[in-house]
């Protein structure tokens, strides 16, 4: 008796799903899209996750085929299986192909000022010399202080965040670089705008909105979403409303709050990487 070979197709809806969510991660590998997702130590996980993703298509795909005995969804009224079921749970694996579809199809873009709320702000005080001895200091025992960048270099948002009050004489009245997009909060007057990043845990859904506030004549012709890099002096400013604004609100409580005087700003295109980390690219230390 020769057996008539079907193909399940329960089994090969689930190995075009696979392959699908495969594809997908190949392709923000190869695109680099990936690092606007996932943090740099998190890519080994993600390495693994492909090959398993392989080794689960390939079984999917070699084991959808069977003997016409053999349970695989085209029997009798009497062959005692819920085809009813069958065709439910396979309509529900369809259902999954849709994020696959849309992720192949629609760019990454990594976060924006889009996830901010914002406030309305007075205008600006005028310039001034920080005093180093008024600016709040904390006293850290039994380990090295931080060491101070090189004048003209780039710090980033999270090392000033991080160090400012265990060595802020490093950063108030000197001059260094920084790179960041535009934020613009409701109400604030056309020369103050925010610069800002994202700092990245793990992944996109963990991350922290971080930055300084930036005054320079003509602020308001960079929009928002704005890619540039400024060389600034780090002052101080009586802003107690800047509290309210999430990416600028890490001095909380704090009466002078920080402020960068623009010296000049140039505008750039989005990083490679756009986020910045707090456990560096391999996961080990603090990074840039």
């Amino acid at each position: 008796m020769i057996h008539k070979m079907r193909v399940d197709a329960g089994r090969f809806i689930q190995g075009i799903i696979l392959s699908g969510f495969t594809a997908l991660l190949l392709k923000l590998f190869w695109t680099g899209e990936i690092r606007k997702l996932v943090a740099p130590h998190m890519m080994v996980l993600l390495a693994v996750t492909v090959g398993v993703l392989i080794m689960m298509t390939a079984y999917a795909f070699l084991t959808m085929r069977c003997v016409g005995d053999e349970c695989c969804h085209e029997h009798g009224e009497n062959c005692g299986h819920d085809h009813d079921h069958d065709h439910r749970v396979q309509k529900i694996w369809a259902v999954l192909i849709l994020p696959v579809v849309l992720g192949m199809a629609v760019p990454t873009q990594s976060l924006g000022t889009s996830m901010l709320s914002s406030g309305m702000y007075a205008k600006p005080a005028n310039a001034k010399t920080v005093d180093l001895a008024s600016v709040p200091k904390v006293k850290v025992e039994g380990a090295s202080l931080p060491a101070k960048p090189e004048t003209g270099s780039e710090v980033s948002m999270y090392e000033v965040m991080n160090n400012i009050l265990i060595v802020p004489e490093n950063y108030f009245n000197q001059r260094y670089k920084y790179t960041g997009f535009v934020y613009h909060p409701d109400g604030w007057p056309e020369n103050r705008m925010v610069i800002m990043r994202y700092v990245m845990v793990h992944c996109a859904a963990d991350t922290l909105p971080v930055g300084v506030t930036v005054e320079v004549e003509g602020a308001s012709k960079y929009k928002n979403d704005t890619w540039i890099q400024i060389d600034a002096t780090l002052s101080t400013r009586k802003s107690p409303e800047i509290d309210q604004v999430p990416p600028v609100s890490w001095y909380y409580g704090y009466e002078d709050k920080p402020v960068l005087e623009a010296h000049e700003i140039k505008i750039i295109d989005e990083p490679k990487e756009p986020y910045l980390y707090p456990f560096g690219k391999t996961g080990i230390s603090g990074g840039n």
